[in-house]
């Protein structure tokens, strides 16, 4: 349309429908302003969250006995054995010494030229031993030749067989038969006496089952495997037999487990300050945070803090190990807390089992805060900050449709406005034309 900007009336209709438009543009203005405080309540929702995730993740970093170390243990070489530490192990120096390792019994046939040929009588059994227990063998079609001898024992618990082609002279095929666990007791024998010819399949020995033996202090321990917990809390993974003793030394690391306490704190102490920062308000600087009001992250809150400072339900810990306040966690003024670090070391020092279980324990407050973050706070269906998340989702896209609608109102309130300002400007204009030609008519024309 064209603009006629008071051409004939001489007025500023563009200022004057400027100012028709702000006072209708205040309330636009209110929307919008509404809009982003929604969008900084999501933001402030959403650093809850992830705030939260972080105490999760750091009392989750110490959830378990390994986790949770109090003492760490180091060899003078590892050439013997590697070292694998809970965390319980007694402090101390060790002198240990691999004697032995823990092995598997493999045993061989005798050979043959061809490994597919029968040469067992069908209907009759070879029984092999494994560990003190019988399995009887039929042979049949299936199992009378070399190669489904090998099949056939492979359905036998505790053992594996092969066919070997050795390369060597004409009988080169052998049967092998290995153990599957290491240990004295994982013995193999077999008795062919049921065979037609005893000596048609024989066996020997190549390596015997036995187990580890290492020498800790002095004294021998036995083991069926190469793993061997030679000291409580410390298990030793035996690579090869020593020519001489290794120390292994087992000191107290106290300020690591402080290190992962602290951690937790500082998690906490990082939503303490945040969530203060979204509920700051001064009205003389005119400062009002986006969770002023905002009941589900207060609620939040409560609950949070009473879990830091109370001892869970149903808990089944001893009476002088159930909060964090009797390892050293206290609260302060503002809400934070803070760790003395002095108090754990002590509590750690006596009482190591009993301040693990507070974070290890299903019972306990560590295990109780990560389930109520995980479960009630921030769970992705039902948790509260989550549901919180949606209802101002869903406020915000309200808030942008009405905001678009009043948009669209008042492009359309601008159009009819200048077009009734142009439709006056015409009509003046037609006014002051009909004017000029009746002055005309009425004036004397010259001779």
């Amino acid at each position: 349309m064209p603009v006629i900007d008071g051409i004939v009336s001489g007025l500023d209709t563009t200022g004057m429908i400027n100012a028709i438009l702000g006072v209708e543009e205040v309330a636009l203005t209110i929307m919008e302003s509404q809009l982003d405080d929604l969008k900084d309540a999501k933001e402030g929702v959403a650093g809850m969250s992830s705030r939260l995730g972080d105490i999760s993740t750091a009392l989750e970093d110490i959830g378990t006995l390994a986790d949770f170390s109090a003492f760490t243990a180091e060899s003078s070489s590892d050439s013997q054995f590697g070292l694998v530490s809970n965390g319980s192990a007694i402090p101390g120096l060790y002198q240990v010494q691999v004697n032995a390792l823990a092995s598997t019994e493999t045993e061989t046939s005798q050979g043959f030229a061809d490994q597919n040929a029968s040469f067992l009588t069908n209907g009759e059994t070879l029984t092999i031993t494994v560990a003190g227990v019988d399995t009887a063998i039929l042979i049949d079609d299936t199992s009378n030749s070399l190669l489904g001898m090998a099949e056939a024992l492979n359905e036998v618990d505790g053992v594996s067989a092969y066919v070997l082609d050795t390369g060597i002279g004409a009988d080169s095929f052998q049967l092998v038969i290995q153990g599957m666990a290491s240990g004295a007791d994982q013995t193999i024998s077999f008795d062919t006496s049921a065979l037609t010819d005893p000596l048609a399949l024989s066996f020997t020995e190549k390596t015997t089952a036995t187990n580890s033996s290492i020498t800790v202090n002095d004294i021998t321990i036995e083991s069926a495997t190469n793993n061997v917990t030679a000291i409580p809390g410390l298990d030793f993974d035996l690579k090869a037999v020593g020519t001489s003793p290794v120390t292994v030394t087992v000191d107290s690391n106290a300020d690591d487990v402080a290190d992962k306490i602290e951690a937790v704190v500082t998690a906490y102490n990082e939503l303490q300050l945040y969530y203060g920062s979204k509920t700051v308000y001064n009205a003389e600087l005119g400062l009002e945070g986006p969770l002023i009001g905002d009941s589900s992250a207060r609620r939040v809150m409560g609950q949070l803090g009473r879990l830091f400072s109370q001892e869970g339900a149903g808990s089944t810990l001893d009476a002088d190990f159930k909060i964090f306040a009797q390892i050293g966690i206290k609260s302060n003024q503002d809400g934070t807390i803070e760790l003395d670090r002095d108090v754990l070391k002590d509590k750690l020092n006596t009482n190591f089992e009993d301040v693990a279980k507070l974070f290890t324990d299903p019972t306990g407050p560590g295990a109780t805060i990560i389930t109520a973050i995980e479960d009630t706070f921030v769970d992705e269906d039902t948790g509260t900050l989550t549901s919180r998340t949606n209802s101002i989702e869903s406020s915000i896209e309200d808030a942008e449709e009405r905001i678009a609608n009043k948009n669209e109102y008042l492009n359309d309130y601008a159009d009819r406005l200048r077009a009734r300002f142009v439709a006056m400007e015409k009509a003046l204009s037609e006014i002051q034309g009909a004017s000029a030609f009746i002055g005309m008519l009425f004036t004397p024309q010259t001779p």
